[in-house]
């Protein structure tokens, strides 16, 4: 994997004052850029995904007051943004507090082993231990590696719970809120995690939402087809389904369609991947632990709007 070319974005420059220790020595300019210019991994307690936050220059502007250059993101790549930098500095320490997208707070102090240890509190959310560690370009591709097979084993909500039921080719009819099968013949099962980072790739994929009711919160994105999952279709309602799906697809059948519903225990996702399945798509995915498994992984959500059609 060619994972340095992603983090050369151009970087937004902050001039940020670093406050000084009267009494002590201070680190030379040249000593601070031998410190911290390097590619850093954050790692956050209890997460697995971890953070690369890349600091490639560092230029004083004035005394006591520095030009950073840096950016932030996932390590195993997606979007990347400039991060702000502030330096507080005397002859004993080093820490950092770090601004990052979108509305992060990281303070770290510099430990003697060579590492940042301290907190990062997210836009929201609760407060995480963190660490910094220092990396070279070379180590890269292999962390971004461990991050995203450790954030893709992650299973939230018992989507991955095997209830003991028997997949089947035939539309479910009736108690369509009970325990699901583990496959969807033909269709590939998805978890919260990989879907979250497939959007992060483009292109992304179709993300289709067949709740009933009035309303409820859905992924950001997702077209809400609703009763598309029903037990039973007349001639009306799939044509109706097909038309949707169409203009969705723009008429590629290999197009990928990702179908979720409330949770593992709802079926109104499985009979719709099941209808496209009929209907020739040939990249039917299932999310199967649909809007609980997103929303418990701490996932944004929106409040879902039928499909206008």
């Amino acid at each position: 994997m060619a994972m340095t070319s992603r983090f050369t974005l151009a970087c937004v420059v902050f001039v940020v004052a670093a406050h000084c220790a009267v009494a002590q020595p201070q680190r030379s300019l040249a000593q601070l850029r031998k410190e911290l210019i390097a590619p850093w991994l954050l790692t956050l307690q209890g997460d697995p995904r971890t953070r690369l936050l890349r600091i490639s220059e560092i230029a004083e502007e004035s005394e006591g007051a520095y030009l950073f250059n840096a950016t932030y993101g996932w390590t195993d790549g997606g979007s990347h943004g400039p991060a702000r930098v502030e330096l507080i500095r005397s002859k004993q320490e080093l820490l950092l507090i770090v601004r990052t997208p979108p509305g992060g707070l990281l303070s770290v102090r510099k430990s003697t082993s060579g590492e940042f240890v301290g907190t990062y509190k997210p836009a929201r959310g609760a407060e995480k231990q963190a660490k910094l560690e220092r990396l070279t370009d070379e180590q890269i591709p292999a962390k971004a590696q461990e991050s995203l097979t450790a954030f893709k084993r992650q299973a939230f909500a018992n989507e991955d719970k095997d209830w003991g039921v028997p997949p089947t080719k035939s539309p479910r009819a009736a108690r369509l809120h009970a325990p699901t099968p583990t496959e969807l013949p033909g269709a590939k099962t998805i978890r919260a995690t990989e879907l979250r980072v497939w959007q992060e790739k483009p292109p992304a994929p179709l993300l289709i939402d067949v709740l009933g009711g009035d309303g409820h919160r859905t992924i950001p994105g997702a077209h809400w087809l609703r009763e598309a999952g029903a037990g039973s279709f007349g001639n009306a309602e799939e044509g109706r389904f097909r038309d949707d799906l169409g203009k969705l697809s723009g008429g590629r059948k290999a197009a990928p369609l990702v179908f979720f519903c409330l949770s593992s225990q709802c079926w109104l996702s499985y009979n719709a991947g099941l209808r496209a399945l009929e209907m020739g798509y040939t990249n039917v995915y299932w999310f199967r632990g649909g809007i609980e498994a997103w929303q418990r992984a701490g996932f944004e959500t929106r409040e879902a709007e039928p499909y206008r059609r």
